[in-house]
């Protein structure tokens, strides 16, 4: 069974919040005073992971940003900081920067291919992995095996989980989907359209409408539905 992690727009975290597997905060929106209540008054029911905003800001914010957001808002799982271009020992030497701030268990590390995986598990202590949707949308299932064990950053869409079954994902698509108007069905029939939140700039101070958080309290169900049972 896949965990779903949803990210949503500011002023709707407590809207969506009995929906959430666990949850998944952006680094960069800790500067937000909202954002920033939410996660200091959450109840400690449900694990809060910390990503490092690579995506959204196309550069990871720094180790010392991420450790003292973990330590502050008592994080149970940090994204190490990553880029699409680094390579094997980078990777490395971030996650064991880190390592000397936060225990092993409270840190993943961004893998992008098989062997790299595998060194890391080599040259470090890590045993907690994470791979990008962008990664992965460029190869075959057959060929992404190794993902099994990793969390999905992003969602291509919900065949990749069902064939993979990876253990959680995070995703912002059926809130998204939401607010273009487009039902989960919609998006299915469209071929599982990609919406990026580089596509959405406002898409995190967006105020939803009464009727867009309906179809996107529906996407995330049916989403579940979909790849659980």
């Amino acid at each position: 069974m896949t965990r779903f992690s949803f990210e949503v727009p500011i002023a709707h975290l407590e809207t969506f919040e009995d929906l959430q597997d666990f949850h998944f905060a952006l680094s960069m929106l800790f500067a937000e005073g909202r954002y920033k209540n939410f996660y200091s008054n959450l109840p400690r029911n449900k694990e809060v992971w910390l990503d490092n905003s690579f995506n959204e800001q196309e550069r990871a914010d720094e180790s010392s940003t991420l450790v003292r957001l973990a330590r502050d808002y008592h994080i149970d799982k940090v994204i190490c900081p990553d880029a699409l271009d680094w390579d094997e020992k980078r990777i490395c030497s971030s996650y064991q920067y880190m390592n000397v701030h936060l225990s092993s268990e409270r840190l993943v590390t961004v893998v992008n291919s098989s062997e790299m995986l595998q060194y890391v598990k080599d040259n470090t202590s890590c045993r907690q992995f994470a791979c990008a949707y962008r990664m992965r949308r460029k190869h075959l299932y057959a060929d992404l095996e190794w993902t099994r064990e990793c969390h999905f950053l992003g969602l291509n869409g919900p065949n990749e989980l069902i064939y993979l079954q990876p253990p959680s994902c995070d995703t912002g698509m059926p809130i998204k989907l939401a607010i273009m108007h487009k039902p989960y069905f919609d998006w299915v029939r469209e071929g599982f359209t990609h919406a990026d939140t580089t596509w959405m700039p406002g898409y995190f101070n967006y105020v939803m409408s009464d009727r867009e958080i309906q179809i996107a309290r529906d996407n995330i169900k049916r989403l579940k539905e979909f790849v659980n049972g």
